[in-house]
């Protein structure tokens, strides 16, 4: 499911080069929680077989994703506990009871009546912890994983890619009987009607060097991502995936 703004949960990488790119070095993360909680993705995954709740923070609204329904409300930290200020607003798919369950607990994480109380422990920057302590004293423990602004520490250029619905043969595939396994790609230039955007030459690259993405095959897709330039003279830069303004079964595609 595809989450608009305030709502994203994948990042993923483009990478056009087969290299693998170098990390900026981290800066210290803040003690201060507001910090914390924009710099990282936060994922709790339930002792069942259940998809993971998600949670990520940014301009003062949470985002939620509960394996089913995904949607957000603005908060607020008010002493030892985050507080929605406002209903969350979600999306409307019927879901498993199972699921279900998952939606009532993530939105009960912020409901000031639950008084649920959340710690953070950054001791380890690279999986920091969040944990919810409820009133019946059930405990909610969250991973953290750093935000690709965290991450690679310098100002994104967000671009918009074509994917081409089918996998196709990678360049440098000498087995002919191997399973294509690479992507077609090409930026195009958000200006305009689609007759009148200027779109870029096709590029072949390993689905490996889009980190987190995963391309259905037959499938057409448009995809925004966050070029991050890197201080790397081999690799100037790296692409994040960011969301999917649309997709579809081809009607865009032109040959």
């Amino acid at each position: 499911m595809q989450v608009k703004s305030i709502f994203f949960f994948l990042c993923c990488s483009v990478g056009l080069l087969a290299c693998t790119p170098v990390v900026q070095e981290p800066k210290k993360i803040s003690v201060d929680p507001e910090k914390i909680l924009t710099s990282y993705f936060w994922q709790y995954q339930p002792p069942n077989e259940n998809p993971p709740i998600k949670l990520n923070f940014e301009n003062n609204s949470v985002g939620v994703n509960t394996g089913c329904n995904a949607g957000g409300a603005p908060y607020k930290i008010q002493g030892k506990k985050l507080i929605a200020t406002e209903s969350f607003v979600l999306t409307a798919m019927g879901c498993p009871d199972e699921l279900a369950k998952q939606e009532v607990l993530a939105t009960n994480l912020f409901d000031q009546d639950k008084q649920a109380i959340f710690t953070l422990d950054s001791t380890n920057i690279a999986q920091p912890t969040l944990t919810f302590k409820m009133l019946d004293s059930q405990q909610y423990s969250f991973v953290g994983k750093m935000t690709p602004e965290t991450k690679y520490q310098s100002k994104p250029e967000i671009l918009t890619f074509e994917v081409f619905p089918h996998f196709v043969s990678c360049e440098n595939n000498s087995a002919a009987s191997e399973r294509p396994q690479c992507l077609k790609i090409r930026e195009i230039k958000e200006v305009g009607l689609w007759e009148n955007r200027e779109k870029g030459q096709w590029q072949i690259i390993k689905q490996d060097q889009i980190e987190d993405y995963q391309h259905i095959e037959n499938t057409y897709a448009m995809i925004l991502v966050k070029r991050f330039p890197l201080k790397d003279h081999k690799r100037p830069y790296v692409d994040v995936y960011y969301t999917t303004p649309r997709s579809g079964n081809g009607d865009y595609y032109e040959p």
